[in-house]
C-alpha cells in the first residue's frame, strides 16, 4: 500500500482522538461510570488500529474493510457520550434531593 499507517491523516486524527478521550475520562467516578470509561476508551483506540492494521493489508478491499470496522468503533463514542451525559444529570439530581432532605 505504500506509506506508513502514520502518515494518513486519519490515523492523526483516531490517535488526537484517543488522547483526548483518556484525558477526559480520568476523572470518571470510580463506581458505576469505570466500566463505561473502559468501554469508552476500548472503542476509540480501536479506531487508529483498524486504521492502522487495515493499512498493513494486502488488498485495497481488506483495507477498506478495517476502515469499515474503524467507523463502526467511532460510532459507539457518542452512545456512550449520551449515556454519561444522562448518567451524571442523575446523579446530579440525586445529590441535590439528598442535600434538600438533610436540611
Amino acid at each position: 500500500m505504500g506509506h506508513s499507517y502514520q502518515d494518513l491523516i486519519a490515523w492523526q486524527k483516531a490517535m488526537d482522538l484517543a488522547e483526548d478521550t483518556y484525558k477526559a475520562t480520568r476523572g470518571f467516578p470510580k463506581d458505576e461510570l469505570s466500566g463505561l470509561r473502559s468501554q469508552l476508551r476500548r472503542a476509540v483506540v480501536s479506531v487508529p488500529s483498524n486504521i492502522a492494521e487495515g493499512q498493513g493489508r494486502l488488498t485495497p478491499g481488506e483495507f477498506k474493510q478495517f476502515l469499515v470496522h474503524a467507523c463502526g468503533s467511532l460510532l459507539e463514542k457518542p452512545r456512550f457520550c449520551s449515556w454519561v451525559e444522562c448518567s451524571m444529570f442523575r446523579r446530579r439530581r440525586q445529590n441535590v434531593s439528598l442535600s434538600y432532605q438533610r436540611k
